[in-house]
């Protein structure tokens, strides 16, 4: 058990609690599920369930995020990234953007890289505070 931290040409980094931080390829792994809801987010393959937010606690961190300037610039500073730009208009990951799949997301390796750009890494590390 254990919490995905990112994943990269086909390998996850898993940070578990008994062996630290391993790496595993995406293929040796047959189920990922999360831990609020193992029944209706276990998937098999390569993929993997995100939290349950309602849309209320996603609009309430929007306006939070969205109100600080701070944000607003680091926000702003990822849009000329091309990495996150090609990924912004694929349009796989604007269906499941749209439609809230969290699976789709996380199956796709465009997406999956983005979580391993350093200007995004730092971003959330800065949006986090």
């Amino acid at each position: 058990n254990g919490e995905i931290v990112s994943y990269a040409k086909g390998v996850y980094v898993i940070n578990t609690a008994s062996f630290g931080e391993i790496k595993v390829e995406a293929a040796k792994i047959s189920k990922i599920e999360s831990s609020n809801s193992p029944s209706s987010a276990a998937v098999t393959g390569p993929s993997v369930a995100a939290d349950n937010f309602t849309q209320s606690e996603v609009n309430a961190y929007k306006q939070k995020v969205m109100g600080n300037p701070e944000s607003t610039a680091i926000i702003a500073g990822l849009v000329n990234d091309p990495q996150i730009l090609e990924a912004a208009q694929d349009p796989q990951i604007q269906n499941a953007v749209k439609s809230g799949d969290i699976q789709a997301l996380m199956k796709n390796e465009k997406f999956m890289n983005i979580t391993n750009n350093p200007k995004m890494k730092e971003a959330v590390t800065k949006l986090k505070q």
